[in-house]
């Protein structure tokens, strides 16, 4: 395997039984195209094990909104170049790709072979013959026929015909030809044909063809110059301007425009398949000379029709030019001839097609049995080395090199540290190759049993690997990630301290060159804080310690200067199907637009959900798979006055991009509620009810106080029916219930609610979470509860639900956790018209819950003591008329506070921002 030669892309080898198997069709001619109706068969192969994408590079139609209903993922190309375009199918991980159109863009796509089995066909058959710069073919086959062959190193796989043709748009109508002595001859003009030689091949027919018109058929002839030019081009052939008709189509038309000619003359050497099968369609006969207009003339019985040379060529179209009676024959039948033969035999089309996938697929899955060569495995080595762990090449180079058992210490670590963001059955197969009884071993297993959930063999095999003493960095970086994942463990399992220590053990372990795991893992620590009963004091002081890790960061300088609009950016890994997005949304869908300009910086993958933050943004940034420096370096070309950090030390947060200074002013909130540490941070969004006066010296920004809220709620999820009677008058029970995450039921917590159920005898507890769903977890959860006095037939737990909200109808009253409230949890409650117990703590991040219910007018249900908590929740659940009052008045509420009035919401965050602005423009 010669380095020039290894492919753009690699794919991974270790494929999974085929229960999903993944097609792409990439093309510009998914819309009203002469081309559509030889791919539209393409579009219908079908299979439950099928999942089908196009990647359409052309403008949008009636016909392409059609044609999006034939597949389950249609990507929108068009504009895009051609790295960008094989990036996104590279990242679809798709299995097979058919190119179903070939031109310039089209090429350099295939050349970065971005799906490891690529087919040419339909207008693709071009491809052939096409091999890049460095003689590699574009694509790995193509489908063809008896009469169409591709070059040696790419396969041919024959169906009955190489195409298929569905008119499935279109007017088909066939008109009555004059039956006059002239003759019209047709041809497709192309504009960037300057001087071909079959034009003088046309000239000699029309000279022995006496009455013979030649009509050229163009999208371009709308401007009478380029009719002239064309004629002038003719000219020079010895095409007199006389005999020449120019005819003005669009694609939509081209069928309509088939029936006005006696003869259509394909040209060569390349030809034009979609037009061939169109005027054949529409009962024109056809003379080509191309091979695949061999193929379809031979395919319907017409092999006469597709001479051998240009003499040839020439006769044919003398001779039958001058037969009127088998023109005539032709023009009532061909359609007839068309519709019998296999090119329109679509459902015998889609067999050959559906049994292709397959083979390839099992083809491509037979290849997990090559093991590379010692050369090929020192030239895979070196790649891999010097990829990042997030890139999916190295994922597959990791698979070849597998094959070959290797011994290298340094290579089998990164292979260890790879396996961590790996699926089950990837690691359970790569721990075949691995040596026994060495580190890297015993890190997949670690990571494979802490995946599979068995969390009692994963935490012994932690405490093992915790305790070795490591040979190299890569050594000592593999026992920091089993330390963190012994944290997660812990984490997972209720143990918060124990949690917390790991996180912070395992960020001092992590190797000075690996600095961005290291900012993740202190992160984590930070956060787990808060589930360990820390002072305000000590989350600050660890907080603060978060900057000492950045040293000699280069930090961007900024020129104070007014710009017409003021320019905001929000950055965040969270524009996706997650909580925050339901906070993101009023940025920009009630910004102020003749003051404000707003960008969005998506840090992570994308998904369905961030299509939506794509149209409400004034500007969209993909910045995944940067690192912090190329991150800051967009921002700052981007000229943002005020950039704001949604995600604090939450997971994939970006604090470190905050560091480099990309923007003048720096804000963090919404996301996480204590101070990020960095003095890069200019200011923190807290609100009144959340930070009172005394909270400041808990931060090192300066705290930017709302005067309602500081967080808007615009839920991405469609509110669920509400149950007219409330729980309690269909169960004769009083029902409690919590849908936070169980890491916040701390023993405080359960201790508190056991009052509470004690105090209401007839009362139920409802705990729902997706962690419920893990036997494990759920019998640890369980094993708590009971050991605080919780009668456990009182306790109805409940996994995941892909719509969840509707669940809020069992619950009479719901229960906020402490010290660490819910958020999203609280807001779903209430947009259910659930009331929310909340309790009021002592910092920031303790008052989540009291900002939402003081703004919408329940500040009766605010405890500001355990008892008063205990007392709330049992009077109210004794008082069901107030409580059915309420269960009919909360979502009314909502709407017309900060909480969702975006107006609201927007003028008072805006006005901050001017303040700042302006603070920051006069230097203060």
């Amino acid at each position: 395997m010669k380095k020039n030669n290894m492919p753009k892309f690699f794919h991974r080898i270790r494929r999974p039984d085929p229960k999903n198997i993944k097609i792409g069709f990439l093309g510009d001619n998914f819309n009203v195209s002469r081309e559509a109706r030889m791919i539209y068969a393409y579009l219908g192969v079908t299979d439950d094990k099928f999942y089908k994408m196009v990647f359409a590079l052309n403008d949008t139609d009636e016909i392409t909104n059609h044609l999006k209903n034939q597949v389950d993922l249609w990507f929108e190309l068009n504009g895009k170049n051609a790295l960008e375009i094989a990036n996104t199918i590279y990242h679809e991980q798709i299995d097979i790709l058919f190119a179903l159109s070939d031109n310039k863009i089209i090429r350099e796509i295939l050349n970065y072979h971005s799906a490891p089995m690529q087919i040419a066909g339909a207008n693709a058959l071009t491809l052939k013959n096409a091999f890049d710069k460095n003689n590699a073919p574009y694509v790995d086959a193509i489908i063809g026929d008896n009469f169409i062959n591709a070059a040696e190193e790419i396969e041919t796989i024959k169906f009955n015909s190489a195409f298929c043709y569905l008119p499935f748009f279109g007017n088909t109508d066939i008109k009555i030809r004059k039956n006059n002595n002239e003759i019209i001859f047709g041809a497709l003009y192309n504009e960037d044909e300057k001087r071909m030689p079959y034009w003088k091949t046309f000239a000699e027919i029309l000279d022995s063809v006496p009455n013979a018109k030649l009509r050229l058929f163009s999208d371009i002839f709308s401007n009478e110059k380029n009719e002239i030019i064309a004629k002038k081009r003719f000219a020079w052939a010895g095409i007199s301007e006389e005999k020449i008709e120019t005819f003005l189509i669009k694609n939509k038309d081209i069928l309509q425009a088939m029936s006005t000619v006696n003869i259509l003359l394909d040209s060569y050497p390349k030809g034009d398949n979609a037009l061939i099968l169109d005027a054949l369609f529409m009962g024109t006969p056809v003379i080509s000379m191309t091979d695949t207009g061999k193929s379809i003339l031979n395919t319907i019985g017409l092999s006469e029709f597709s001479p051998a040379d240009e003499i040839g060529y020439i006769n044919f179209a003398t001779l039958i030019s001058k037969d009127k009676e088998l023109l005539t024959t032709l023009y009532l039948n061909l359609r007839t001839i068309m519709e019998s033969s296999s090119i329109m035999n679509g459902n015998k089309f889609i067999t050959e097609l559906k049994t292709l996938v397959f083979d390839s697929y099992d083809n491509l899955t037979k290849q997990k049995n090559i093991v590379p060569t010692e050369q090929e495995v020192k030239d895979l080595c070196e790649i891999f080395s010097k990829l990042n762990d997030e890139d999916n090449n190295k994922f597959a180079i990791m698979d070849r090199i597998l094959l070959s058992k290797p011994k290298d210490t340094m290579i089998l670590s990164q292979i260890a540290i790879m396996l961590s963001n790996d699926e089950v059955e990837n690691i359970e197969n790569a721990i075949k190759y691995l040596p026994e009884n060495t580190l890297s071993r015993k890190m997949s297993e670690l990571i494979l049993h802490n995946k599979k959930l068995n969390w009692d063999v994963a935490e012994t095999l932690a405490l093992e690997i915790k305790n070795m003493t490591p040979n190299n960095r890569e050594e000592q970086f593999i026992i920091s990630a089993a330390v963190h994942i012994l944290a997660d463990i812990y984490k997972l399992t209720g143990r918060f301290k124990e949690s917390a220590e790991n996180y912070l053990e395992s960020a001092n372990k992590t190797p000075q060159r690996n600095m961005s795991n290291t900012y993740e893992r202190y992160s984590n620590y930070l956060l787990m804080l808060h589930y360990t009963g820390a002072t305000n004091e000590e989350i600050f002081e660890a907080s603060k310690k978060y900057a000492n890790l950045f040293k000699n960061v280069f930090q961007f300088n900024h020129n104070k200067k007014r710009k017409k609009k003021i320019r905001v950016g929000y950055i965040s890994a969270d524009f996706r199907n997650h909580v925050v997005a339901n906070f993101a949304a009023a940025f920009f869908l009630a910004r102020n637009s003749e003051k404000f300009e707003t960008f969005a910086y998506m840090t992570k993958k994308e998904d369905s959900n961030t299509n939506f933050f794509k149209k409400i943004a004034d500007n969209y940034r993909y910045i995944a798979n940067l690192n912090y420096d190329e991150m800051a370096k967009i921002i700052y070309n981007d000229k943002i006055d005020i950039l704001v950090d949604l995600g604090g030390h939450t997971g994939d947060n970006t604090l470190p991009v905050f560091v480099r200074k990309p923007a003048p002013i720096q804000v963090s909130g919404i996301g996480y509620f204590s101070t990020t540490g960095l003095r890069e941070t200019d200011y923190f969004i807290v609100d009144e009810h959340t930070a009172p006066n005394g909270e400041d010296k808990f931060f090192t920004e300066k705290l930017l106080r709302l005067k309602h809220s500081h967080f808007c709620l615009t839920h991405t999820q469609l509110r669920q029916p509400v149950e007219e009677k409330i729980p309690f008058e269909r169960n004769n029970y009083i029902t409690f219930g919590s849908m936070n995450k169980p890491d916040k039921m701390t023993d405080k917590v359960l201790e508190t609610w056991k009052k509470i159920l004690d105090k209401t005898p007839n009362s139920r507890l409802f705990l729902k979470y997706g962690l419920y769903d893990v036997p494990w977890r759920l019998a640890k959860e369980k094993e708590r509860i009971k050991t605080v006095g919780i009668d456990l037939s009182r306790v109805k737990f409940e996994g995941f639900s892909d719509i969840y909200l509707g669940r809020y109808n069992e619950i009479d009253i719901a229960l906020d956790t402490f010290p660490y409230p819910g958020g999203g949890t609280t807001c779903d409650a209430l947009l259910m018209n659930v009331p929310v117990l909340t309790l009021s703590g002592n910092s920031n991040h303790e008052r989540f819950g009291k900002s939402i219910l003081c703004n919408i007018g329940l500040d009766d249900l605010v405890a500001y003591t355990l008892d008063e908590y205990v007392d709330i929740a049992v009077n109210l659940a004794n008082d069901i008329p107030r409580l059915k009052k309420l269960h009919s008045e909360i979502y009314e509420r909502m709407k017309h506070s900060a909480i969702m009035d975006q107006s609201i919401y927007m003028k008072d965050l805006e006005e901050a921002y001017e303040k700042i602005y302006e603070d920051y423009m006069n230097g203060e």
